[in-house]
């Protein structure tokens, strides 16, 4: 008898096959799988929604990533505007900016935890009106930024 062995599209070169099932927590709620991001979520904070993402090939997200969502969750409220603040510190430094952005009309847009070995590092992406063409964005490590770009 013939024997044939059919391999589905990519399987032997792909690291882990996509997670059929979506990832839960208890507090979050339900999270689907992008192949380009990891797990995602729309989520609201404070007055607000974003995109909550933790970076991922197809493993849940660890503990420590999940402690830190909750805490910009949790936070938001008190944290945004040390953001704000922040930004418009950074932007003191851009004197050849000739328009720079008012830093309290930026938008949050998601809150990025894309590395399993750095669960406290987080970037906060913000949309600002009017400019499609940059996106914004500030590095945490806990709740302290690290960079503005």
């Amino acid at each position: 008898g013939r024997c044939a062995i059919l391999f589905p599209h990519g399987v032997l070169f792909r690291k882990e096959e996509a997670p059929r099932e979506p990832f839960v927590d208890p507090v979050l709620g339900q999270f689907t799988f992008d192949r380009d991001l990891g797990w995602k979520k729309q989520i609201a904070l404070g007055d607000a929604e974003a995109e909550l993402v933790f970076g991922s090939d197809g493993e849940p997200p660890s503990e420590e990533m999940l402690r830190t969502a909750k805490s910009w969750v949790d936070e938001w409220g008190s944290q945004f505007p040390k953001i704000i603040e922040y930004i418009r510190r950074e932007f003191g430094g851009w004197s050849d900016e000739p328009n720079p952005p008012a830093p309290e009309k930026f938008e949050v847009e998601s809150i990025n935890i894309l590395w399993r070995e750095k669960p406290e590092t987080s970037m906060v992406y913000f949309h600002y009106p009017g400019d499609d063409i940059r996106a914004w964005h500030v590095t945490f490590h806990r709740f302290e930024p690290q960079g503005f770009a």
